[in-house]
C-alpha cells in the first residue's frame, strides 16, 4: 500500500502492510477515535479475545507511522494518505475488524483462542504497546519478548502448527517447505550466534529482544542476537544500523538512518544518522524520508523531496517528473487508469467497483466478497480448493503458491 500506484502482488495485502509496517523482514532480502473495533464490516471478533489485541496493532501501526521516521515508502507512503493519527486509526480498525484480508488472521487467532488452543496475557499487551510506539522499534510484534508473550499456545516441539502463537514456550512455527507454504513444526527459538533468516526464530534473553540480524563478528551472514529493548540512542551524524539493530544500533527519536548506495543501486548495511530530508532537497528514493507532507520523486538521479498532491473526484491523477498526484483512497476515490482521473468506488456490494491498488485493503468489500484485481469490483471469495492467484480471492485469507489453490485455513508462518 502507498503512493505509487501497483497492482496487489501474490502476497499483498493489509496484513503485510500492518505488520510489515511495523516489523519489517530483517533477513537477507531484506489516541481517540470515532470508529471501534467491528465497526463497518461485519467482525467475528468476540470481546475478551482477541479484540484488545487488534485495536493494539492498529495504534502501535498509527503510531509509528506518525512519531516514528522509517525509511520505507510504504509508511511514508501511509502517512501522507492518512492524512491524522486519528484517521489512520479510524481506517485500520474499521479494516482489521472485517472484510479485509488481514481481518482473517485475526478471526483464524480469535478462533484458536475460543477454543483455549491459544492463551492471551493482557497485561503483555501495554508493555509491547509501550515498544512499539516510545522505542520506535519496527521489529517489535517479532522480536520484544513483552510483545510475544501476549500470546502462547498448547503445542510441544515437534508438533504439527500453521502459526507461531499455538506453540507453547519460546517456540516458534517453522515451516517445514519454506517460501509462501503453510505448515510447519513448533521449533525451538535459536540461541545468539545462530544462523537466521528472520527475528522471530530468534530467543530472547532476559526478556528483551531477539533479532536476526548481520553478524556482530562480520561474517557477513544473518544471525541471532540478543539484548535489551528501548528507543534507539543513537545522535545525529552518528552510525547507524537499517534494520534488525539494538537500540544502541538505531536511530533517536526523530531521525533516520540514511544508507548511501552503491553503484548498482544497493544500500549498505549502515549508515548516518539524520533528520528527515527538507523539501526541495536532493534525495535517492522513495524509501527517503522527506519532511512530513512530501515525497521523493523525478527523474533517476535527480530526485528531490517534493510536496503530494491530493486529489478530489474527477481530477487528475496522472503523475510526471514535477508532478505527484493521488487519489484520497480512504474518502472512496480511486484512480482510473484509462482516463487518469480520481473517481468513486462502490458500496462494497457484488459488482461493485473497487481499489484494485494496495490501499484498496483498507476499504473492503462487502463480507462474502473481495477485490478482483482484473475486473476491479467485489467478486465472491473462493474456498478450499478453488484455483487462486493472491490471498485475497480466498475466504481464509491463504492461497497456496504451489498448488495455486485456496487452502482451507489461514497461516502466518
Amino acid at each position: 500500500m502507498g503512493l505509487p500506484r501497483r497492482r496487489r502482488a501474490k502476497r499483498a495485502g493489509l496484513a503485510l502492510a500492518l505488520i510489515g509496517a511495523l516489523a519489517p523482514a530483517c533477513g537477507p532480502d531484506s489516541s481517540s477515535t470515532t470508529e471501534t473495533p467491528g465497526a463497518g464490516g461485519g467482525s467475528s471478533l468476540h470481546p475478551g479475545t482477541t479484540t484488545d489485541y487488534v485495536t493494539m496493532v492498529a495504534q502501535g501501526f498509527c503510531a509509528a507511522i506518525f512519531h516514528c521516521v522509517i525509511p520505507s515508502d510504504d509508511v511514508i507512503a501511509q502517512r501522507i494518505e492518512f492524512g491524522t493519527e486519528e484517521r489512520c486509526l479510524s481506517v485500520a480498525l474499521r479494516g482489521l475488524s472485517g472484510g479485509t484480508n488481514a481481518s482473517k488472521q485475526f478471526t483464524d487467532l480469535d478462533r484458536l483462542v475460543n477454543a483455549g488452543a491459544v492463551h492471551q496475557d493482557a497485561s503483555a499487551l501495554q508493555r509491547c504497546m509501550s515498544a512499539i510506539t516510545q522505542g520506535c522499534d519496527p521489529g517489535a510484534l517479532d522480536s520484544v519478548a513483552d510483545c510475544r508473550a501476549i500470546f502462547s499456545g498448547t503445542l510441544a516441539p515437534g508438533a504439527a502448527c500453521h502459526r507461531t502463537e499455538q506453540c507453547a514456550g519460546d517456540a516458534y512455527c517453522d515451516s517445514a517447505t519454506g517460501g509462501d507454504r503453510c505448515g510447519g513444526t513448533c521449533t525451538p527459538r535459536k540461541a545468539a550466534g545462530a544462523p537466521c533468516s528472520e527475528s522471530n526464530e530468534c530467543s530472547a534473553a532476559n526478556g528483551g529482544v531477539g533479532l536476526c540480524a548481520r553478524d556482530p563478528a562480520g561474517s557477513g551472514q544473518y544471525v541471532c542476537v540478543s539484548g535489551s529493548g528501548g528507543a534507539g540512542a543513537v545522535g545525529q551524524g552518528g552510525t547507524c544500523v537499517y534494520s534488525g539493530g539494538l537500540p544502541s544500533e538505531r536511530c533517536a527519536a526523530g531521525l533516520f538512518c540514511d544508507r548511501p548506495l552503491d553503484s548498482t543501486g544497493t544500500r549498505s548495511p549502515t549508515g548516518t544518522c539524520r533528520p528527515p530530508i527538507a523539501l526541495g532537497a536532493a534525495c535517492d528514493s522513495g524509501d527517503d524520508p522527506c519532511v512530513p507532507g512530501a515525497y521523493c520523486f523525478g527523474r533517476t538521479g535527480a530526485k528531490t523531496c517534493q510536496t503530494v498532491t491530493l486529489s478530489q473526484e474527477l481530477q487528475s491523477c496522472a503523475r510526471s517528473d514535477t508532478t505527484f498526484t493521488y487519489c484520497d483512497y480512504f474518502s472512496g476515490l480511486t484512480c482510473d487508469e484509462t482516463t487518469e482521473k480520481c473517481v468513486r468506488t462502490g458500496d462494497g456490494s457484488l459488482g461493485a467497483r473497487c481499489d484494485t491498488t494496495d490501499a484498496g485493503d483498507l476499504i473492503p468489500c462487502q463480507s462474502g466478497l473481495y477485490c478482483d484485481g482484473t475486473l476491479g469490483t467485489c467478486q465472491p471469495v473462493k474456498h478450499a480448493g478453488e484455483a487462486c492467484e493472491t490471498d485475497s480471492q480466498c475466504d481464509v485469507g491463504r492461497c497456496d503458491t504451489a498448488s495455486q489453490k485456496c487452502l482451507a485455513y489461514y497461516c502466518t508462518n
